[in-house]
């Protein structure tokens, strides 16, 4: 039987088709689900490497954010910029326009 990611076991589950929505997995760190949806999500990050790399990750953004008192306003700003450019399918047409980091 697999320990799942947290456990370090080698045959725990790794695939990026899970069904795991990253919205569900934010509220879910965020403490937001009802607790049997929470039961479930624990176990499937506990057999699933992707997603529970991704809850790692999510972590650690926050811890870093709080340490630092948050993001930089403008960055986030040009990063929804951005990210809307690609849903659009226009790429990042203000990169030649952007500041550089620190500017």
């Amino acid at each position: 039987m697999s320990t799942g990611p947290r456990g370090r076991d080698p045959e725990w589950r790794s695939t990026n088709e899970c069904t795991l929505s990253t919205t569900l997995l934010q509220s879910y760190l965020d403490r937001e689900t009802d607790a049997a949806t929470a039961r479930h999500v624990g176990a499937h990050l506990d057999e699933c490497h992707h997603c529970d790399r991704d809850a790692r990750t999510f972590q650690q953004l926050r811890s870093s954010l709080t340490r630092h008192g948050g993001p930089d306003e403008a960055a986030v700003g040009r990063l929804h910029d951005f990210a809307h450019s690609l849903l659009r399918g226009g790429g990042d047409e203000s990169a030649e326009k952007a500041p550089e980091p620190g500017a």
